[in-house]
């Protein structure tokens, strides 16, 4: 077995080893488009595990500006990969401060391989998951004002997600390339993307997808406990029908208690959850 240089040629070998329901990653257009996204250096970022001319595993990560890496996705067929490509990602980031990595219980080789690597849990992802046909109807009582992602500049949106999401869990602040890259992708929904204003000014923010999964979504933190963003978020849900969806799903940090209210509020249910290892 031998590490190599990940190449976009490579992605149809790498997506017949990806399990969706670890990754997430449901078609061969997700992949190509996480792998070779700015985050991850349009593929420089990856690297590949191959024996006898197959793809047996792939590593990938996203590093912050003040020394965190994020790995993800890591998509492998057998232990020995797993190994050997998390002991040769290692061996290049000892400039990090630390290291996350998240795993589901059922990865039982992946997470014995991060302890012995010394990562150690920090907190849990809680996937949340809504059903769309039950959801209330949105009666926008409170006159909100909800727009398209382009109704404001690349810039400002950059600005209101940095400000909304800076103290949020395994979130690192978006530059304009990369907010550009979101808004451009094909598999984002118009009816799931929003920006939410009040008196003219954007306050919040949505980033949905085609397939249901809310990505990211949050208000100004001087505009929280007004229940805006709970009438954002019903607006949102409302809107998924125009998708002809049957259900969003979102993760949320366990330590994120406001948030963790805020989706037992509107009646989601925990499906499983998924730990963030660390190693600093």
């Amino acid at each position: 077995m031998k590490i190599i240089t990940y190449s976009p040629q490579f992605n149809e070998k790498i997506f017949a080893i990806n399990q969706p329901s670890l990754t997430s990653i449901e078609t061969l257009a997700e992949l190509n488009s996480t792998l070779n996204d700015s985050a991850r250096g349009f593929g420089a970022n990856v690297l590949l595990s191959e024996n006898d001319h197959e793809i047996t595993g792939c590593i990938a990560w996203v590093k912050g500006q003040n020394g965190e890496m994020f790995i993800s996705p890591w998509i492998v067929k057998d232990k020995t990969s797993n190994e050997n490509l998390l002991d040769e990602l290692l061996k290049n980031v000892t400039d990090r401060k630390w290291v996350r990595c998240s795993a589901y219980s059922e990865e039982s080789e992946k997470i014995e391989i991060l302890k012995s690597q010394k990562f150690s849990r920090v907190f849990d992802f809680l996937i949340y998951k809504i059903n769309v046909e039950s959801h209330a109807e949105f009666k926008n009582t409170e006159n909100l004002v909800i727009k398209n992602l382009k109704s404001i500049e690349i810039d400002t949106l950059r600005d209101l997600h940095n400000k909304a999401f800076k103290s949020v869990d395994n979130s690192l602040p978006l530059t304009s390339e990369q907010v550009l890259e979101i808004v451009n992708d094909p598999t984002i929904s118009t009816h799931l993307s929003k920006i939410l204003f009040l008196n003219d000014q954007p306050i919040g923010f949505s980033f949905g997808y085609k397939n249901g999964h809310i990505d990211a979504i949050g208000v100004l933190d001087k505009f929280q406990g007004k229940g805006l963003g709970a009438s954002f978020y019903r607006f949102i849900i409302n809107q998924a029908k125009l998708e002809n969806l049957k259900s969003v799903d979102t993760l949320v940090s366990s330590r994120n208690i406001a948030s963790v209210k805020l989706h037992e509020k509107l009646n989601f249910t925990l499906m499983k959850k998924r730990t963030v290892y660390e190693r600093n």
